[in-house]
């Protein structure tokens, strides 16, 4: 992948307006490192009245949208630098789901005793978060800090920092979210291991039933085989890698990759899910360099569903690459 790198000055400003200088995301991701002893801050929209603080030596990483940035010093100059990089974007999900018995047309996410919530397509949802553990904060032996990754209702790529509060909610740390990518546990955090569940939720609902994202206890990062191409995309999946586990011999799991749309029929506001590819499995794992990448516009869900006769662990992951378009 090919990366160029400059260096841009930031204007000082004055004592009575703040000035945002707006870096313009094209063709590629970049990298935005401060490269002074001063704090800048950064935001994605010039409107706002107070950004995200940058640390000397700190870096934001794959931003895919315009971002802007200003100085907390006002009598010094300081220079950010910025590394654009050219190329397909690395996409993927990792995705596991235990279950205590038979099960049919499951999605591969977090344990059985989660139900996945899909998000309003239109204006996105609120979201909240909670852990089933105390553990899980500031001066427990969980995780106190993680970033989620998400679409706004425009299905522009965002990333936001939360402090967890244990089995206290943290509500309404998202306001528009269209669909959860990812969690996981953030550079800061003391401590790396989830304590208990940490469940991102449809906010004013039961975490349980409206849950959009799972760190399960002991882990660092989610587990949902269920990805949503951004704005400005096509996705293509490259290849997957699926399993069937259990204690029981002759426990077997029929597994598939689906995607929300075929063709030209988009189901994107009622996620139905359209099977592209299967595979049957007994005790084993398998994995597979599709020929032909499978293709996924703007919008659309790629992801992993299963049935399986016994109880047992289910694992999909898939592997592609975001094109620029």
């Amino acid at each position: 992948m090919k990366r160029t790198t400059e260096t841009v000055e930031i204007p000082l400003g004055d004592e009575l307006a703040d000035e945002w200088t707006k870096i313009e995301n094209t063709l590629y991701s970049f990298d935005l490192q401060n490269t002074s002893t001063f704090i800048i801050e950064y935001a994605f929209d010039s409107s706002v009245s107070r950004g995200s603080y940058l640390k000397p030596g700190k870096s934001v990483k794959d931003i895919q949208q315009d971002i802007y940035i200003r100085q907390r010093d006002k009598h010094h100059k300081v220079y950010a630098s910025i590394t654009r990089y050219y190329g397909d974007i690395q996409f993927g999900a990792f995705g596991a789901t235990s279950t205590s018995g038979a099960i049919v047309n499951q999605l591969i996410f977090p344990d059985s005793g989660y139900t996945f919530y899909y998000c309003n397509q239109t204006i996105g949802d609120s979201i909240s978060l909670r852990s089933t553990s105390i553990e899980d904060a500031v001066g427990g032996t969980g995780i106190n800090e993680i970033h989620i990754h998400y679409l706004d209702y425009a299905l522009n790529e965002q990333v936001k920092t939360v402090t967890t509060t244990g089995q206290t909610p943290v509500e309404v740390v998202i306001t528009d979210s269209r669909f959860i990518q990812c969690m996981h546990v953030s550079e800061d955090s003391v401590n790396k291991y989830a304590a208990g569940d940490i469940i991102a939720y449809k906010t004013g609902e039961l975490a349980a039933d409206f849950s959009v994202s799972i760190i399960l206890a002991g882990d660092t990062r989610c587990s949902s085989s269920l990805r949503m191409v951004p704005a400005g995309y096509i996705l293509f999946v490259d290849g997957a890698i699926a399993s069937s586990t259990s204690s029981t011999a002759d426990t077997s799991a029929n597994i598939r990759i689906f995607t929300t749309e075929y063709g030209d029929y988009k189901f994107f506001n009622d996620m139905a899910r359209i099977p592209l590819a299967e595979i049957g499995l007994q005790n084993t794992a398998f994995g597979h360099q599709f020929k032909k990448p499978l293709e996924a516009t703007a919008g659309a869900v790629v992801g992993g569903i299963f049935n399986t006769n016994k109880a047992g662990k289910t694992t999909m992951s898939w592997f592609g690459r975001l094109k620029k378009i």
